[in-house]
């Protein structure tokens, strides 16, 4: 892979190794923050830095899994926003069928919680979103996490019609937040509430 040149020269950080005098006429040995690269040693720390951040995503990987909210985890530090469904937000208010009110956010980033929260799940990548996230199909013991999602009631199906057929079953057998009195699709409750 080769750099142009005139990125090259911004992203290269190099020390000083020549002394400079101050104005009182000691010599001072500094690091400058921002230097230029030499062309010819392409080998620098930066190169390989930016290899690094140019490579594609791995297609698959696996660790234990920290539940942020109701559709997006933690794994390995890396943030994966679940595919093909939105959950609802924390904060989200509904009303269930004895006329209760409830965050309905945390109690389905609860039920995610109990599911896999802390356990070891295997992510398959699908992409890379705008906020930087990797979207992904979580698995659990050979279980799809996303469907069980939706086919429990706790996620709709969005951006895609993957989960669309598990969205019906739960809507029909009236699951999770389909029995709710009020209930608002997350979409429309994060417009409404900016």
């Amino acid at each position: 892979m080769r750099i142009p040149k005139k990125y090259r020269r911004r992203l290269a950080l190099k020390a000083t190794k020549y002394p400079r005098k101050s104005s009182f006429g000691k010599a001072l040995r500094t690091t400058s923050a921002i230097a230029f690269l030499k062309p010819a040693s392409p080998k620098r720390f930066v190169f390989k830095a930016l290899r690094e951040l140019l490579k594609p995503p791995k297609r698959r990987f696996s660790g234990v899994a920290f539940v942020i909210d109701g559709d997006t985890i933690r794994v390995h530090n890396d943030s994966i926003r679940l595919h093909a469904l939105d959950a609802p937000e924390l904060g989200q208010m509904a009303q269930n069928s004895k006329g209760i009110w409830y965050d309905q956010g945390k109690y389905v980033s609860k039920r995610l919680t109990r599911l896999i929260g802390g356990k070891r799940v295997d992510v398959k990548v699908m992409a890379t979103d705008k906020y930087r996230r990797t979207v992904g199909i979580v698995m659990y013991d050979g279980m799809d996490v996303n469907d069980w999602l939706v086919r429990n009631g706790y996620a709709i199906s969005a951006y895609g019609k993957q989960y669309k057929f598990a969205e019906r079953i739960a809507r029909l057998a009236g699951r999770g937040i389909w029995q709710d009195q009020v209930s608002y699709e997350p979409a429309k409750w994060r417009r409404r509430s900016k």
